[in-house]
């Protein structure tokens, strides 16, 4: 067989031999839960390794190439004319955002509330590069580019959506539209930025990134551990980790936590699955009642009731006349609550929005009126909460405890214990 001069000098060329194997399909292959059908197509369609460097399809992986000694040369081809002086970091934001622009590829672990939206503009701003930002929904795409104008004027910062298909030095895109966007200007962008990554990442997404043709590359989130994509796989296949959690314990120092369970007695009939369980319990009116009484038994400041069913937000802000906030809002109507929030100071939303999106430190009180025992979920409302402000120096938290599924509530009991007592509140 002849090769030719070009798959000779491939050959050669030391990249193309770095690669690493593919562990996830060895583990599936050997599992004893998993169907033949699944282990079938993981046969056929997962490769048996991954090319860590392939300039033919633009797949990078830094961290395994820098294993082997082997730091790929990228060069940025679109730089763009921007500047501003508004923007400087604190000091706990400094070491780990120098330690990032070190390299081209990296992952930022930091705490909720840490700063990662705003070092985003200090990236940008340093850079000068033609950049894509990844949100996760239309909240925080909105509020995103509405802080970018901010900074860099409105004829710098543009969108890319369903409606509005916008490509120009700085583009905020929703994560569904990403695929599209990519095979109209792949390479005609130099920096790759993902918020919330750990909602982003799943094994279809991170192709996309991959083959996304960018010098720079960052991903940011407090928790990396919600999605498909684990911990251990950033480490493995795809980017250098920097931790940042110093402000974190900072904060933690900074108030004094009064935490309650609130228990709240009640049988409910017998329910098949989980959600089921979970949608009976929701519609026991004990519920409301206790969550009525720690409203009444709070004398501090905001309050903030978080749920995980959109359903039972708008009931809770029906029967106990609070604002509420909800994704399916439009921005108009999410600025009508949130004036009303400001007056009545008691407000309801499903958790997933607070967790990713709102920030407000007035809020004194927190309610935890959901059923979910992630950590990392748990560890984003606390982020959520621990927002300060001059005088603002006593957290009080009430975490609904359902006799019926207590073992969800248990699991939260081992993240609070870590750092506060608990107190109970019977009624």
């Amino acid at each position: 067989m002849k090769i030719s001069v070009d798959e000779l000098e491939w050959i050669l060329q030391p990249e193309s031999h770095l690669r690493i194997h593919n562990y996830k399909k060895e583990k599936i292959l050997k599992s004893k839960t998993l169907s033949e059908k699944i282990k079938m197509w993981v046969r056929m369609w997962e490769p048996d390794f991954y090319y860590l460097y392939d300039k033919r399809n633009w797949y990078i992986n830094f961290t395994q190439a820098g294993f082997f000694d082997y730091e790929p040369i990228l060069v940025p081809n679109n730089y763009i004319d921007i500047s501003t002086d508004q923007i400087t970091l604190r000091d706990y934001q400094e070491r780990p955002i120098e330690e990032l622009l070190k390299k081209n590829y990296w992952f930022l672990e930091a705490a909720t509330g840490w700063g990662k939206s705003y070092c985003m503009w200090y990236i940008i701003n340093q850079l000068k590069l033609k950049t894509v930002i990844l949100t996760h929904n239309l909240i925080v795409w909105d509020q995103t580019v509405d802080r970018l104008k901010e900074f860099f004027w409105d004829d710098k910062v543009w969108v890319f959506n369903k409606n509005k298909k916008e490509f120009k030095d700085i583009t905020v895109i929703c994560y569904p539209s990403y695929e599209k966007f990519l095979a109209l200007y792949n390479g005609q962008f130099d920096v790759l930025i993902v918020d919330e990554a750990d909602l982003f990442a799943s094994w279809a997404r991170i192709d996309l990134l991959l083959e996304s043709k960018v010098t720079h590359q960052y991903w940011l989130s407090a928790t990396m551990d919600t999605g498909t994509i684990k911990r251990k796989d950033f480490e493995l296949l795809y980017w250098r980790i920097v931790e940042a959690f110093e402000y974190w314990d900072i904060l933690l120092n900074s108030f004094n936590f009064h935490i309650k369970c609130v228990e709240v007695k009640y049988e409910v009939a017998e329910a098949k699955t989980f959600h089921e369980l979970k949608a009976k319990v929701y519609e026991n009116p004990a519920r409301i009642e206790a969550i009525r009484k720690c409203i009444d038994d709070s004398k501090w400041g905001k309050i903030l009731i978080l749920t995980d069913s959109v359903s039972y937000c708008e009931r809770i802000a029906e029967e106990l006349w609070t604002a509420y906030l909800v994704g399916k809002l439009s921005k108009k109507k999410r600025k009508e609550q949130l004036d009303l929030f400001e007056k009545i100071s008691i407000m309801t939303s499903n958790h997933q929005i607070v967790w990713r999106w709102y920030d407000d430190p007035d809020i004194d009180t927190v309610i935890v009126a959901f059923t979910t025992r992630s950590v990392p979920n748990l560890k984003q409302v606390i982020g959520r909460w621990l927002r300060t402000k001059e005088g603002k120096n006593d957290l009080y938290f009430y975490d609904i405890k359902d006799s019926d599924i207590k073992w969800q509530w248990y699991t939260r009991k081992k993240v609070w214990e870590q750092f506060w007592e608990i107190g109970y509140l019977y009624f």
